[in-house]
Formats: structure tokens, sequence, C-alpha cells
């Protein structure tokens, strides 16, 4: 084993969420969860390990550092890797050294101090939506107060790109940047003052350009993933601000763009309209073209995002409380393991569905049992 070396904040973000998959889980899907990719079976990690505090935390750009701290772990003994199924997939497992870590080491906590209001399930849209479009509209706003119509967008995007511009086409530049201003102003109040500062001095604007998740490290002696990190808390806050009061920050509620549930991908969202009017899933593939697999993915995803959709519609509760007594006694979340505790008589569908809905124990999402992120 390597000399042990210290633990950077994206090593403790690493062995969290490796740790909570109590080596159930490959390296790609520590990395989905930390990117915030929103394939169903990621979700499904997210909820079933406990993991929405760490979820949707890091940029894509970061994979290779995120591959490099997993390296390092795995050196230093800290996590190992199995071959646990027959087509060769390897699992990692946080080693006793690793779980000894995660207990001493600072990283950890302070990752977990800046994360403490974070739910990327919740919060992930504000960040992917919210922030371009916020940042992109400050910048042209400053630049057009000036009467300057030409410069380089901070933000490249398309969809941010042409949403700001159908903003701004009919409202008087003067008026909205004014109107922006002191909504920002108003929500910026509800944070604390290290992250707005660092969600400030984030944008662009005339003669300025925004700072840098490396620069804004750099300035405050902060680790990147932390500032990138803080940057998100202080967009959710910001966004939860404008939905819960769109009157006063219409601008903002405007950008934030809230949706019936929270999350779910367009097509998703199509299947969950036609659910709701009663139609089975079986018609709602009919109709719709797609696969009743792919409808049966849409149901368990806004099962997932949904607490008030009712799944007992298409799960009796006898076969719920089976799933829920082979979980428990398995101690483990793997579908197919619960399968064959079951006989091999209860679909994917009804094992993923029931795990969605934990029984009401008064423990918290996950009941007692519950992996913790």
């Amino acid at each position: 084993m390597a000399a042990r070396t210290r633990l950077d904040p994206l090593h403790g973000l690493v062995l969290r969420v490796a740790s909570a998959m109590a080596g159930e889980r490959t390296q790609a899907a520590i990395w989905r969860v930390l990117a915030g990719h929103g394939g169903i079976q990621t979700i499904q990690d997210v909820c079933w390990y406990g993991l929405r505090r760490y979820y949707a935390v890091v940029d894509r750009s970061e994979r290779e550092a995120v591959r490099r701290r997993l390296e390092e772990l795995q050196a230093w003994g800290y996590v190992a890797e199995a071959h646990e199924w027959s087509d060769g997939r390897r699992f990692v497992r946080v080693t006793a050294a690793g779980e000894r870590a995660l207990r001493e080491d600072p990283s950890g906590a302070a990752v977990d101090a800046v994360l403490a209001t974070w739910d990327g399930l919740r919060d992930g849209r504000a960040w992917r939506v919210l922030y371009p479009r916020l940042v992109l509209t400050v910048q042209t706003l400053s630049h057009l107060v000036r009467g300057q119509t030409a410069f380089r967008p901070i933000v490249r995007t398309p969809d941010a790109q042409a949403w700001v511009r159908a903003l701004l086409a009919k409202r008087p530049a003067k008026a909205t940047a004014a109107q922006l201003r002191a909504e920002l102003e108003q929500a910026l109040e509800r944070l604390p003052p290290p992250y707005a500062d660092l969600l400030v001095a984030s944008f662009a604007g005339f003669g300025l350009r925004g700072a840098t998740a490396q620069q804004l490290a750099a300035r405050t002696g902060s680790a990147p993933v932390l500032v990138r990190a803080a940057l998100r808390v202080a967009v959710a806050r910001v966004q939860e601000a404008a939905l819960e009061e769109p009157e006063r920050f219409p601008l903002l509620h405007a950008m934030a763009e809230p949706r019936p549930c929270e999350g779910l991908s367009a097509s998703a969202e199509a299947t969950r309209a036609l659910l709701l009017r009663g139609v089975a899933p079986a018609e709602v593939a009919r109709r719709r073209g797609l696969r009743l697999a792919t409808v049966e993915d849409h149901v368990v995803e806004i099962a997932l995002r949904d607490p008030a959709f009712d799944v007992f519609r298409f799960l009796d509760r006898t076969t719920h409380e089976a799933v829920w007594a082979a979980r428990r006694r398995l101690g483990t979340v793997r579908l197919r393991a619960i399968r064959d505790a079951l006989g091999g008589a209860v679909s994917y569908f009804a094992i993923r569905l029931a795990l969605t809905r934990p029984p009401c124990t008064g423990m918290g999402e996950y009941g007692s049992d519950a992996p913790t992120g």
C-alpha cells in the first residue's frame, strides 16, 4: 500500500459516493452520480443509496480528475475493485482503511458543510437552466445599456442564447437591468456573504470577465471543487426564492422555468400527462410509439421524482411488502438478488417501482436500513 496522503475534497466526494454504494456499483456509476447524469439507472442509484447531496456537484469536464482520484484511492488502499458479474464489470468497494479515512479526514466535513442544503434532484436544474440564463442576461444587459450590441457571449449554448434573446426582444434594456439588479440584490440577501460574493464574481459584464472556479479558488484559498459546489448552492437558493415568491422575483422566476414535476425528461413528462389521465402503460406505449420497457422506465422515473405519484395503480401492496422484506433481509438493492429471493415471480419493473416507496417507518426516506449519503 502506498503511503497515506491527505485527501482533497474531490477525493472525499468520490469516497463518500463509493461508500454509500456499498460495493454494488462501478466507477462509471460513481461518475454518473457526481456529474448529474439523467439516466434512470443513475436516478435510481441516487434515491436508493441516499446520494441526493452528491448528485450533480461536479462539472462534466472533471471526468479525468475523478478518474485520477479513484486511481489514487485504490493505490492508497482506500478502495478496491472486485469482479462480481459474468460480464466482467468491476464494482468499487471501500475498504476498512477507506472508511476510517472518511471518518477522520477533514476534507469530508468541508464537502458536507458546503453541500448541507443541496439536493441534486431538486436543485440540479437551477445550475443547468437558471444559471446560464442568468449570467448571459447580466452580460447582455450590461452591454445593451451602454449601447453595445456586439460582444462575445460567456454562454455559448444555443438554448440559453435563444431564451435571452426572446426575453430581451421587447423589453427596454435600462428598465430590465434595474429590475434584475433589484431582484438579485433581494435574492442574494438570503445567502451567506461568501456564497453571494462568489456568485456575483462569476458574472461577466461590460469590460469585465467573470471569474472561473479556478480563479475564485485561488482568491479564496479554497479547493475548486468546493467553489463549484458553493456556486451551485448559491444558484439553487436564488431559484428557491424565485419559485417561492414569483411576484417578487418575476425575472428570476421566468429564468427558473418551473415544471410540474421537476427534472423529468420531455418524453417522461409526456408519459406522465397520459398516466395522470388514467391511460395504462401499455396504451401509452401504443399511442406514443414507444416500447413498453421505455414507458416503464418513465413510470419509475416519475415515481422517483414525484412523491405524490400513486405507484399502487401499477403495483399491488403484497408485492410491495415482499420486495421490501427481501431488500431488508438481503441488505441490498441489487435487482437480480431481490428477484431471485422472490423466486423469480416478480418482474424487474415491479421491484424497481416498489423500491421507490419505502414502507412508512418514520425514520427517513429509506427507513433505518437506508444507505446514507
